[in-house]
């Protein structure tokens, strides 16, 4: 024989209602109006906290606490003397240094050489663009070149003589190569 207590109706438990249809109730969900179990780029951070989504957020290849996808430095190789190992560098030239910027034709195109710096400092394109570059002959640009005054890079760098990292960048890109000062 079974002894009943109470009973229990739908109407014992009021709904609360779940306006992002997410499955969670509007009184429990961190972000009610949102899903939160929506997870476009699957990085394990909900689409409505994530801060670049649609891109994998854990990945930051310049560790500046920007995820890669969202990054408005895009974080290029440059190459300073496409040719040279050591980069060498005379200060006592007044000629100029090309600089290989290796990035699609769009981003190369997009290069503000009005804005470029080098190691923060605001350095000359001598010709006032960058020049596209198909090595290969293939129809597709292969790398960019801006060719930067040899004397405004010898005043920004700091050893008289011996070896340096310099960065270039606009705002838009970064690359960072190594130059050998020679003489100043």
């Amino acid at each position: 024989m079974a002894i009943l207590i109470g009973t229990i109706t739908p109407s014992a438990f009021a709904q609360v209602p779940d306006t992002d249809g997410d499955g969670i109730p509007d009184d429990l969900d961190v972000c009610p109006g949102f899903d939160d179990t929506a997870d476009a780029d699957v990085d394990g951070i909900p689409d409505d906290l994530d801060v670049c989504p649609g891109f994998d957020d854990t990945a930051d290849a310049d560790v500046d606490g920007i995820p890669d996808g969202c990054d408005p430095i895009n974080n290029v190789s440059i190459d300073i003397k496409p040719g040279s190992d050591t980069n060498p560098l005379n200060c006592k030239s007044k000629g100029v240094t090309p600089f290989a910027i290796f990035m699609d034709q769009a981003g190369l195109e997009a290069i503000d050489v009005s804005n470029l710096q080098l190691n923060g400092a605001t350095v000359t394109e001598k010709h006032g663009k960058v020049h596209l570059e198909d090595e290969d002959g293939d129809g597709v640009v292969d790398y960019g070149v801006v060719h930067l005054l040899t004397q405004e890079i010898c005043s920004i760098t700091d050893p008289t003589v011996g070896t340096v990292d310099v960065t270039l960048s606009d705002g838009s890109f970064e690359g960072t190569d190594t130059i050998l000062i020679l003489k100043r």
